[in-house]
């Protein structure tokens, strides 16, 4: 068999959607060398990599040659190795190309074995115009499977039969999609409900953040910072009462109420967690039927990253103590203290950075050559998540009050608001999933 292989691919924003529920739960044995699904849906545990590449790779050996010429490359696979992905991708090209199974991953390849694997298998489908077929599985559908386990979603439906705007989507799963031929009716009526006159095959990420030793939490919040104490006022006099008028009496000379305490600094906020992945796709057609033009778009995105946590609010400065009164009495004038500074504001915490948005993985198409250029392929980029806000600064505490007879041009001392903090950087881009289009006669 010659295969072609081409690049390439244009970007495009999807709206929301109702939803289908077209699941079918059984059970049964892993089908033998040569032997075909059972039909139904099937919840499965596919004990070793052949058995993976038998069960779920293609058949054919040049195909999988020219999957593996096309399988690493470029800066989005640099990123996926210093992530520690080499493993993982290494058993990916085994199983979907024509990989090796290497001794130095097999340990940690054993690991996330047996596969979990939903497997759909269908004579005909009907997806209605507005209507998404969701193909999604979840760690709940196997018994102690954790939620990060990747998972696996085989479908072989024999005729698709959809109506212009319906959709197939794959939300964080593995997902090889094979149709033997899939008929678009009415492909003439114009565009359905999402905006589109054709099927949507809509590849997305898992809906929880990607794991990071750095980020293993959401983001949170930066503390308040406290407030600063009140100053004490000065005790130092007291006017007392005598039969030819007031008199001062001083137990100390420090007439000045004391400083209000500065407010402390808001803790800074803790950075995002990375967006979800998105994970191999193999997509295998065997004809279209009714298609015109781009009336079969395929579209894959990996989630963004989640925002950082805001700044704390710095603390407010406390209030200054009050000064001593003083009094014109008997013995003269004698003046009132001041009062005492207000404590400075706290500085606001810096919010965290946003979350990177996620990685993702290859996409592989596959259909004859003749129905190529009803083909449009959509990969964007994910998107950084957004840093965390400044935190707020903290007031500045009020001035205590003068004592009675205290100058009258002295100024009351307020302290100084606190400075705020920094807003977070926003997370990293990642690129959009590689699409790798093979074309059969």
């Amino acid at each position: 068999m010659s295969v072609g292989l081409e690049g390439g691919f244009r970007n495009r924003v999807l709206a929301a959607d109702p939803r289908i529920d077209l699941r079918m739960r059984a059970t049964a044995p892993l089908p033998a060398p040569g032997e075909d699904w059972t039909v139904g849906t099937h919840f499965v545990e596919i004990p070793t990599l052949p058995d993976m590449r038998r069960l779920l790779g293609p058949a054919d050996a040049a195909m999988r040659r020219a999957r593996s010429q096309a399988f690493y490359g470029g800066a989005h696979d640099r990123a996926r190795a210093r992530l520690g992905l080499g493993m993982h991708d290494r058993g990916e090209e085994y199983v979907f190309a024509d990989g090796q199974i290497h001794a130095r991953d097999f340990l940690g390849q054993a690991r996330h074995l047996p596969a979990h694997v939903k497997a759909v298998r269908l004579p005909s489908m009907r997806i209605e115009s507005g209507q998404t077929w969701d193909l999604s599985v979840r760690h709940t559908a196997w018994k102690d499977v954790g939620a990060r386990e990747e998972l696996y979603v085989y479908v072989h439906v024999d005729r698709l039969t959809v109506a212009p705007g319906a959709r197939i989507e794959i939300h964080g799963n593995v997902f090889i999609l094979v149709c033997d031929e899939i008929v678009l009716h009415d492909g003439e009526a114009g565009r359905g409900p999402h905006g589109h006159d054709g099927l949507d095959i809509r590849i997305l990420s898992t809906p929880h953040a990607a794991f990071s030793r750095f980020r293993a939490a959401p983001a949170r919040p930066g503390l308040p910072g406290a407030d600063g104490a009140s100053g004490a006022g000065s005790r130092a006099t007291a006017v007392v009462g005598t039969p030819f008028g007031p008199c001062l009496q001083e137990f100390s000379p420090d007439r000045d109420g004391e400083a209000g305490r500065d407010g402390g600094d808001g803790s800074d906020g803790t950075a995002g967690e990375n967006g979800g992945m998105t994970m191999l796709a193999d997509v295998r057609i065997g004809a279209l039927t009714g298609f015109g033009p781009e009336q079969l778009r395929i579209f894959a995105q990996a989630g963004a990253g989640f925002p950082g946590g805001d700044g704390g609010q710095g603390g407010k400065g406390g209030d200054g103590g009050s000064g001593a009164d003083g009094v014109d009495g008997i013995e003269g004038l004698s003046r009132g203290g001041h009062g005492g500074r207000g404590g400075d504001g706290g500085r606001g915490g810096s919010g965290g950075r946003g979350g990177n948005g996620g990685l993702a993985s290859n996409i592989f198409i596959e259909l004859p050559a003749a129905h190529r250029a009803c083909l449009e392929l959509c990969s964007k980029d994910s998107e950084g998540g957004a840093g965390g806000a400044a935190g707020p600064a903290g007031a500045g505490g009020h001035g205590g009050a003068h004592g009675a007879c205290a100058r009258p041009d002295a100024p009351v001392l307020d302290g100084k608001p606190g400075r705020c903090g920094s807003a977070g950087a926003p997370g990293k881009p990642r690129s959009g999933p590689k699409m790798h289009v093979f074309t059969v006669p």
